[in-house]
């Protein structure tokens, strides 16, 4: 544990969390890289191109960025709902796409895919063909694409 002073108070930091394996610099690229032959594999096997990779929190702000850049893709921003403090846009980025990938650490409810898209069907035309859910696990970083028909949102337990 590390301890970081803020605002006069001692608060506990951990340098270890869920999202471990991504906060290295190698961590974090091997995710992206991971993430991004997915996307890869899914327009190969589609036969369609994926115009933006959609995000939204921390966990997506990680590696969805990342990955779009090794794959010189769009983005789609979705802030969390009272999210205002850079912004008053819900949505961001590529609001032309035409079909867009959410990326996020790992699905187990469905919510945050549901919001994401929700979001972006207010702004945009863009069809959502897919979700590549990461999990992370010690060191290892754990990838599925999930495609809008799949019933099962969970992917990893740990």
């Amino acid at each position: 544990m590390v301890y970081q002073m803020r605002g006069g108070e001692n608060q506990k930091v951990t340098q270890s969390s869920y999202l471990g394996a991504v906060l290295t610099p190698d961590g974090l690229r091997d995710a992206a890289a991971k993430v991004s032959r997915r996307i890869e594999q899914l327009e190969a096997e589609k036969g369609y191109k994926i115009d933006a990779i959609a995000f939204r929190g921390m966990s997506g702000a990680l590696v969805g960025p990342m990955a779009a850049t090794f794959l010189n893709k769009g983005m789609l921003l979705v802030r969390k709902p009272g999210d205002g403090s850079h912004s008053d846009y819900t949505v961001e980025g590529m609001i032309l796409a035409r079909k867009y990938v959410i990326v996020d650490d790992f699905v187990s409810t469905g919510v945050t895919v549901s919001a994401i898209r929700a979001e972006i069907v207010k702004y945009s035309v863009a069809v959502l063909v897919g979700v590549i859910a990461y999990r992370t696990h010690g060191s290892e970083v754990y990838e599925k694409c999930l495609t809008p028909t799949d019933k099962v949102y969970i992917y990893g337990t740990g």
